[in-house]
């Protein structure tokens, strides 16, 4: 009986030794839970803000380009004579379907065909990495320079 007893006492001190580290393994998964957490509020907090800067940029670097384009060459007595090649951002359509994301300002398809700066209307806009037809040859952001 003393064997027994023995050995009830060693299943139940395992017992006791296992209940203890399983509740501290669950204490730590819910500290590596709640960091997670954490962590990721905080990231999608610098995404938004990140996105929140982004369309700022894309105002200015559309304001940007609508004013170098009007004042590029040309002297405010011939003026009326410009054309413009870049609208502002917010009088591009906003439903374009097929659109290549390398270029922004404008519903550029993505190739099939590659098409080069002779084949599109547009001039001197904004170009984004890859850009899969080429039009900033010189890699400066700015596509189909004039």
């Amino acid at each position: 009986m003393d064997k027994q007893k023995e050995y009830s006492q060693q299943l139940q001190s395992k017992i006791i030794s296992l209940q203890d580290e399983n509740q501290r393994l669950k204490e730590a998964s819910q500290k590596n839970y709640d960091l997670y957490v954490s962590e990721f509020n905080s990231n999608k907090k610098n995404i938004d803000y990140i996105n929140y800067i982004n369309s700022e940029y894309d105002k200015l670097y559309n304001a940007y380009l609508y004013y170098y384009n009007l004042n590029s060459g040309y002297s405010s007595s011939n003026t009326a004579n410009y054309q413009q090649t870049t609208p502002p951002k917010s009088t591009l359509p906003t439903q374009e379907t097929n659109c290549d994301s390398s270029y922004p300002d404008f519903c550029i398809p993505p190739p099939p065909p590659d098409l080069d700066c002779g084949e599109i209307q547009y001039s001197n806009f904004k170009v984004l990495q890859p850009d899969p037809h080429g039009f900033d040859a010189d890699y400066d952001g700015i596509g189909c320079e004039s």
